[in-house]
């Protein structure tokens, strides 16, 4: 489905797409890979490798279970992120809201850095391809037009309640891997630490799961186009393949130095054979359907 996409908006540069967002999902699991490391090493004091490798596990099993296990489980574990991420806002203001206001009343003098914020920006939006084999339940135009509305704020807010409440550790928190162990330390409640930590765990398996999904769909799509089909220990190799790539890359690079040279060249490739696209030659195609016969009275 997705590559019939961008067939449609670059041609015979669809393969361009394929092989940056191929890179981009590299780039994705290792760093989740890493952070994984960082929180298990945390709650348990084991090895990051350890932690890394449990993720993967999960990741490859799921893998093998294919689309309807995944999308069930992407959508449940998104309701216990939002009750982790509000509980955690909630304690976080009660006992640290002091310091996020003696924070936000500071005269910081910070230069806005433009090109820093569009590399992460366009990195994170590569990722968006991730989730879309969900929109095969889309059936109707307003259902599509609410989902994207809705997909940008879902996402948002939980991140924009994190920020608040971490600025009670700036700038300390500048140089940490993992700011949000930082965060846990500082509220002194270890209940809460290890439950939002587990929950945290298990969303990097989400997220890698949706990444690896992503692209064993799109070996799938390419193989029923010929007649046949990614059976599921194709879809686990294909997994494991990945995964591995990744181990090493967490393992040897760590994570700070994954996110500030993860991002860079990769961010405007995807930025020009992505974003721009879609704004350009989609839009217009999105027109021309508009304005021809069949479409009257939708």
């Amino acid at each position: 489905m997705i590559t019939a996409l961008f067939k449609g908006l670059l041609g015979k540069g669809w393969i361009v797409f394929e092989f940056s967002y191929l890179a981009v999902a590299m780039l994705a699991l290792a760093v989740i890979g890493a952070a994984a490391g960082v929180i298990f090493a945390d709650m348990t004091g084991a090895p990051k490798n350890v932690g890394t490798i449990l993720m993967m596990v999960g990741i490859g099993l799921l893998a093998f279970y294919g689309t309807a296990l995944i999308e069930k489980i992407i959508s449940l574990w998104s309701f216990v992120l939002y009750a982790a991420y509000i509980t955690l806002f909630v304690i976080a203001i009660r006992e640290l809201g002091d310091e996020v206001v003696l924070t936000a009343q500071q005269q910081v003098d910070i230069t806005p850095d433009w090109l820093s914020a569009l590399e992460y920006a366009g990195i994170n939006i590569a990722a968006a391809p991730a989730v879309l084999f969900g929109i095969a339940h889309i059936k109707r135009r307003k259902e599509s037009l609410w989902a994207g509305a809705l997909a940008g704020p879902i996402a948002m807010i939980p991140a924009l309640l994190f920020y608040v409440v971490l600025l009670s550790q700036y700038p300390q928190v500048l140089g940490e891997e993992v700011p949000l162990i930082t965060l846990l330390a500082a509220l002194h409640t270890p209940v809460l630490a290890l439950v939002f930590k587990i929950v945290i765990f298990g969303t990097y398996i989400e997220t890698g799961i949706a990444m690896v999904h992503s692209i064993n769909e799109r070996l799938a799509g390419l193989k029923r186009e010929r007649g046949g089909d990614l059976s599921h220990r194709q879809r686990v190799a294909c997994a494991a393949v990945l995964l591995v790539v990744s181990i090493y890359l967490a393992a040897s690079v760590g994570l700070i130095d994954l996110i500030g040279k993860g991002y860079g060249t990769l961010t405007y490739v995807i930025l020009g054979v992505y974003v721009l696209p879609l704004l350009t030659v989609g839009l217009l195609q999105i027109i021309r359907f508009n304005d021809m016969p069949h479409s009257a009275g939708k």
